[in-house]
């Protein structure tokens, strides 16, 4: 036999169906890997990059009316993209600091969210009373599980911001010296700790008339004034029947505010000079209905209370813009 000749074996025909079925085979796998891979990062669908970390166009949770105009569209994917950037940033931050809120805490925050909004005082970003959490993530463009990690990030620069102030304020000489400044001395000359009870005059249950809504309001303030002549505790009644919910859980309690606050639409100075430090209740009829008023101490604590709720607040922002200036944040045009 020559050298060069090579002596081929027949092939039958279902040899030859399964080899160039593995080769189809092989090649779907070939392309459904490279066009995955593709579909992960071509620019269309990443949008971002957090140190690293992919933020890619699912990640939003967004979709839209079909009849909604184009730059609108483009207006809200922008706005939640740079919202999901700061929240990925704050979320690596917060992995390097240990801090972490559990699920029953972020339940709870929600709750407490959803009690502001939907109470007269509503949401303090804007003031709007929104009839229902639905409504305002409807109104906001937030999916529950969005909504759910805005609140696991509110909490964690809570807790964290908390931390820091106690280690510099909570305890010992420190404390001290912070309730014996001048700053704390002109606080508690101008703020008043008062609680409240209120009756609305409006929304109530059922097909009532405003006089009947009035005169429920009115009757409910006055049974409850008879409860706590009688000597229940203020704190008790108020968690039984305020209809204020914000200030419910707490006993009615609306902290230190300042002595020309405004409840109800009313100036409340008068009343409250006109009490003395846990004495009689007294009753205040306003625009928003009937409010039973207590003048409290001007405790340590509550001072402390008001100095750490100001200090998050201001703090917040300034930490958020912080950490989002020193991460690397790649952006990709759509």
């Amino acid at each position: 036999m020559n050298f060069f000749e090579v002596s081929i074996i027949p092939e039958s025909p279902s040899s030859r169906s399964i080899v160039k079925g593995l080769m189809l085979l092989i090649l779907f796998l070939i392309v459904f890997k490279i066009g995955n891979n593709f579909y992960q990062t071509r620019p269309r669908f990443l949008l971002a990059k957090v140190n690293e970390t992919p933020l890619y166009q699912r990640d939003l949770h967004l979709s839209f009316p079909s009849d909604m105009p184009k730059s609108l569209i483009q207006a809200i994917t922008h706005e939640k993209l740079e919202e999901k950037i700061k929240w990925k940033v704050l979320e690596q931050f917060f992995q390097e600091q240990e801090i972490k809120s559990s699920s029953s805490e972020i339940s709870d925050a929600i709750e407490e969210f959803t009690n502001q909004i939907t109470s007269q005082s509503g949401c303090q970003c804007c003031g709007i009373v929104y009839p229902s959490l639905n409504a305002y993530l409807e109104e906001n463009h937030f999916t529950s599980a969005d909504f759910r990690e805005k609140m696991e990030v509110d909490l964690n620069l809570k807790k964290y911001l908390t931390k820091e102030w106690m280690l510099a304020h909570g305890e010992g000489e420190q404390r001290r010296e912070l309730l014996e400044s001048d700053v704390v001395k002109k606080l508690r000359e101008n703020c008043e700790a008062i609680s409240h009870i209120v009756f609305y005059t409006y929304q109530q249950s059922g097909n009532f008339s405003v006089e009947m809504n009035y005169r429920n309001a009115q009757r409910k303030a006055e049974r409850t004034l008879e409860r706590l002549h009688q000597g229940e505790a203020f704190e008790k009644v108020a968690k039984d029947v305020s209809e204020d919910r914000l200030t419910r859980l707490q006993g009615g309690s609306l902290g230190c505010i300042p002595k020309t606050s405004s409840v109800g639409g009313v100036n409340i100075q008068k009343t409250i000079d006109s009490m003395t430090i846990g004495g009689e209740v007294q009753l205040l009829e306003t625009p928003d209905g009937f409010h039973l008023f207590k003048r409290n101490e001007v405790t340590d604590d509550l001072v402390l209370k008001l100095l750490l709720d100001r200090y998050v607040t201001m703090q917040k922002e300034i930490l958020m813009k912080d950490e989002v200036k020193k991460a690397k944040i790649e952006r990709y045009n759509q």
